[in-house]
């Protein structure tokens, strides 16, 4: 088989394609996976948050709750709302920025012309203040 020729498999058959088609279809597949490692991560981060106490319900309005549980859910809301009023604007812009913008670590680090580490010990410090109010 010659080195330069092209193939993909398609219903479990190979396929000749040109160098453009398969440099293109790679190019689709990795920017595809780069997207689902960003969802993962995302969600792992709400998994945390979560774990950490901080809990919000995207969700809401598609169930039928109690009056109790409404109750519940906002007295949950109202402490949310009194606990990120207590940051101040760049760990408020931070929190945005990561977990509503869905932007990287790396991007938030751009942003603030810092190292992608900088703004995961920031990230960390403000859940941590956010737990301790909570």
């Amino acid at each position: 088989m010659d080195k330069n020729i092209r193939t993909l498999l398609v219903r479990n058959e190979r396929i000749e394609v040109s160098e453009a088609v398969y440099k293109a279809y790679y190019k689709e597949r990795e920017h595809e996976k780069y997207l689902d490692k960003k969802k993962r991560d995302n969600e792992y981060s709400y998994e945390g948050m979560k774990e950490k106490g901080i809990v919000f319900e995207y969700n809401e309005g598609l169930i039928e709750m109690s009056p109790e549980e409404k109750l519940l859910k906002d007295i949950e809301k109202e402490r949310l709302r009194e606990a990120l009023s207590a940051l101040n604007k760049d760990e408020m812009f931070l929190i945005d920025l990561y977990y509503f913008e869905n932007k990287s670590e790396r991007e938030i680090a751009e942003i603030f012309s810092l190292s992608q580490k900088a703004v995961n010990k920031r990230k960390k410090r403000i859940l941590e203040k956010l737990k301790s109010i909570l």
